[in-house]
């Protein structure tokens, strides 16, 4: 079923019922919006008892495997998936100077980069870039951090423009006035024009005063 909407506001009617109950729907939303769009991790307050911090990607829904780590204030995420035999690397929050998989050894700098494995010393032709855990690419805004799955075939790392940050925090510097009463969300699969100025008018409607 094709859902039209007018881009008018004043026009449009909400979705029908349909698209919030049918499954179809909620699946293709999941393969085709959420795993190439931003999506929040946390902040970085995770970080004050541990280094390294394993999670789940859109529980419930992708369930993606993801380590997050911090080393000298330098954040990266990546796969949590060993590229050995495919087990989970980390299981639990730590502080550690490496990642050590579980189930064999397979031992990665906190870049993901590979670094050892136990009775592969003579081995030939390896270690190669295969061997490393694949990385995800991150953003840090203010004290968030946010991340793009580009495990999907197609999605690339130069299409990750994504919002607007430095206008949100514009809004709301010493309470100047709303001036600008849209934005572009980017992602490689779809491109929302997004009404900030009305939004935080119905939210917040001291803001614009």
């Amino acid at each position: 079923m094709l859902f039209n909407i007018n881009s008018e506001i004043s026009k449009a009617n909400t979705l029908p019922s349909e698209f919030y109950l049918d499954h179809k729907y909620f699946d293709f939303c999941l393969k085709n919006i959420f795993p190439e769009s931003w999506q929040l991790i946390g902040d970085r307050n995770i970080f004050q008892k541990s280094n390294i911090h394993p999670f789940i990607f859109l529980p419930g829904s992708v369930n993606e495997p993801l380590i997050i780590t911090n080393k000298n204030n330098e954040t990266k995420c990546f796969s949590n998936v060993c590229t050995h035999r495919a087990h989970l690397v980390v299981d639990s929050s730590c502080r550690r100077n490496k990642l050590r998989c579980m189930y064999h050894g397979r031992t990665f700098n906190l870049d993901g980069s590979f670094v050892s494995m136990p009775g592969f010393e003579d081995a030939q032709n390896f270690p190669t870039e295969t061997d490393n855990l694949q990385k995800v690419p991150i953003i840090n805004w203010k004290n968030f951090i946010l991340m793009l799955d580009v495990s999907k075939p197609g999605c690339k790392d130069d299409q990750r423009l994504t919002i607007f940050f430095v206008v949100i925090p514009n809004f709301f510097k010493n309470g100047a006035s709303l001036m600008i009463s849209s934005f572009l969300f980017y992602s490689p699969c779809f491109v929302l024009n997004c009404r900030i100025l009305t939004a935080l008018n119905f939210v917040y409607p001291s803001i614009s005063k």
